[in-house]
């Protein structure tokens, strides 16, 4: 069975700094992290590891790193908690865009003439990595911040940051390594934290944005009263009334909720496995979902707009916070009435229980004006019946018989690939009785369905939904926006990148692509890239873990263009040689979380034999991209919001 170690460290004292430096909460933290880690889920007290203040010295933190990767088995669980001060200094790397590093503040560091003991990011990063050659069941909290400022005032609730050590390299003793390529990749793009890049390996949890404050303030219950950070308080609390299959999702988002309702200019971060269940092994699958943002009393705020497809007149229905699937019990349906870039506004229409923040809300009615997809059925038995009846309930699809349709369905007899007594073009050959769905062209729209199959008729119209969803999502955009913002996309040819924004570009399965977004505005903008897969899959590209990469104000990033490559892959469940495929990269001035677009492609056969199987992970399984990358070693607010694809055919490999 899998032990459980924890590292926890917290510094109030840093004696090389001045006295407006000091913090309270962060013992406060340590202990109380580590009470909830042993009283609630299981963890040994002599597998639990502190360093507070005087302890928490550079060596001791260095040491304590290397002493538990050396601890630590196969498949174990990792915590590694971090409260105190976070700071920047000048980065060792040539790679990194901001030239600074986002840090830790050890007991023992300190600035000028005091010596920089900090322990920079990227060192974190190459722990980590070593701990995961062992785990991937591992989760990071930071709370502090690396914005480089303070507040001094005494009576304010007090921030954990100092000022950046602005000294050189060769002041603070340190050697820049060699130059290499500048472009910077994706998979080593730190989080929006400061710490970190994402990964499937590992959860991050920090405190704010790296250009934002962690708060610590004083909690008074009784007679008593204490300081803790805002993050650890609200995160601890939501782990003390977690039941049974809560994953990090669930309790972060309590947290964040709480803490953005006290502090507006806090928003804590959470990237990497957030579907794992807390402090396990597995990962819960979430449903697809729409946060509540606010209730006041019937009227709801939810945390998606037009940009994310939510339309006025859509009905939707609400599950409570840490909902893992659609059931019969529900807390209330909501009906949207106004809908921003960002957000939308809702009533309550029927309210069986108690709607409240951080509930969980799915589409259960599409809007008059939305895209419904129609399908005409060529078939007149029964089973016709009950597929015309499905796909009437459906909220975006309907049946049609004048020709002017999106799909047609037929149900065909056993046959040989040379047969054409079938009314269906193009079709293959087929062992039984089977649905088989072409679309305009008279092409293969789906993978065929065996008729003798209990779910035939779920699959087949689940099939149609995904198509419908894709196209509505893929057709979102804001012609009116006003933001000044680029996406382009680059073949990899001859040694060298081409431009390939034209919608004609053929690429080849394997070939790599690469991507580029440009700032050309005087504020900070969001954005989010994803990929409409030629099955007819949604996920996100950029960034896989989290909500929107911040890019700054006349900036440029360019991801895959170095050795991380992101190579094109061909989707066996594909018919034909030549599919169509697409990026679309979302901007927005606030942040935001595309991921709930997400969803698998068209689903296949059941069976037993090894091609089934296969059809079965593509389909039934975790949803994966077209595009894969292949790892090389190692602020006003405003509704408005940009979308712009960048469309492209992938040819099959022969």
């Amino acid at each position: 069975m899998p032990r459980k170690h924890a590292l926890l460290i917290g510094v109030n004292n840093y004696p090389q700094l001045g006295e407006q430096y000091k913090l309270w909460g962060c013992v406060n933290d340590a202990r109380l992290v580590g009470s909830v880690l042993e009283n609630y889920f299981g963890f040994e007290s002599e597998n639990v590891v502190y360093l507070l203040d005087e302890a928490a010295t550079e060596a001791g933190i260095r040491g304590a790193m290397a002493a538990l990767t050396e601890r630590v088995g196969q498949d174990d669980v990792v915590v590694f908690h971090f409260s105190g001060h976070g700071s920047r200094r000048r980065t060792t790397d040539p790679d990194e865009a901001s030239g600074k590093d986002s840090t830790i503040m050890p007991y023992d560091s300190g600035r000028r003439p005091h010596p920089n003991l900090d322990i920079p990011d990227n060192d974190i990063q190459t722990w980590i990595e070593s701990v995961t050659e062992k785990t991937a069941n591992v989760t990071l909290v930071f709370d502090c911040c690396h914005s480089g400022t303070i507040t001094r005032d005494v009576s304010a609730d007090r921030t954990r940051s100092v000022p950046d050590d602005d000294r050189s390299l060769d002041e603070l003793g340190l050697t820049l390594r060699s130059v290499g390529d500048t472009t910077r990749s994706a998979p080593a793009t730190r989080g929006p934290g400061g710490f970190m890049a994402a990964s499937d390996k590992y959860l991050v949890m920090s405190a704010c944005r790296d250009d934002e404050r962690a708060r610590e303030f004083k909690i008074t219950r009784g007679d008593e009263s204490f300081l803790t950070g805002a993050l650890t308080h609200y995160l601890t609390e939501a782990l003390t009334s977690a039941v049974p299959g809560s994953t990090f999702r669930d309790v972060f988002e309590h947290a964040r909720n709480r803490i953005h309702a006290r502090y507006d200019n806090q928003h804590p971060q959470i990237e990497g496995t957030q579907d794992r269940e807390l402090f396990g092994t597995r990962d819960l699958a979430p449903m697809r979902f729409v946060a509540i943002e606010k209730v006041d009393g019937e009227k709801i705020t939810l945390r998606g707009g037009a940009a994310h497809g939510l339309r006025v007149g859509s009905l939707w229905r609400a599950y409570p916070p840490g909902a893992k699937e659609p059931g019969e019990s529900f807390d209330a349906d909501l009906r949207i009435e106004s809908v921003s870039a960002l957000s939308s506004q809702a009533v309550i229409v029927e309210q069986p229980g108690v709607a409240v923040a951080e509930g969980r809300c799915v589409e259960i009615e599409g809007a008059p004006d939305q895209f419904v997809m129609h399908v005409d059925i060529q078939s007149g038995d029964s089973d016709a019946s009950a597929l015309r009846s499905a796909i009437e309930s459906a909220s975006l699809l309907a049946t049609r018989e004048d020709g002017a349709t999106d799909f047609t369905v037929y149900a065909c007899g056993p046959r040989n690939a040379a047969d054409a007594s079938d009314p269906a073009p193009q079709m293959p050959a087929i062992e039984s009785a089977s649905w088989v769905c072409t679309n305009v062209e008279g092409q293969l729209a789906m993978p065929v369905i065996p008729r003798e199959d209990a779910d035939a008729v779920d699959r087949l119209v689940a099939n149609l939904s995904t198509l419908a969803r894709y196209r509505n999502a893929l057709t979102l955009d804001n012609p009116q926006s006003r933001l000044n913002v680029e996406f382009n996309i680059f073949r990899h040819a001859d040694d060298d990148w081409q431009t390939a924004n034209g919608g004609g570009s053929i690429f080849e399965d394997g070939d790599r692509i690469g991507l580029e977004i440009v700032n050309h505005e005087a504020f900070p903008v969001f954005f989010s890239i994803l990929d409409f897969e030629l099955a007819g899959g949604i996920s996100v590209l950029f960034p896989e873990q989290r909500g929107g990469e911040q890019l700054a104000a006349g900036n440029r990033i360019r991801l895959a263009m170095d050795d991380n490559a992101l190579r094109l892959a061909w989707e066996a469940e594909v018919e034909g040689d030549q599919a169509a495929e697409t990026f679309k990269a979302f901007f927005t001035r606030d942040e935001t979380d595309f991921r709930w677009l997400s969803q698998s492609g068209t689903r296949s056969i059941s069976g037993t034999s090894r091609l089934d199987a296969l059809f079965s992970a593509a389909y039934f399984g975790p949803t994966t991209r077209a595009g894969r990358w292949d790892s090389a070693p190692q602020d006003t607010s405003t509704d408005d919001w940009r979308a712009i694809s960048r469309g492209f055919q992938v040819r099959k490999k022969h």
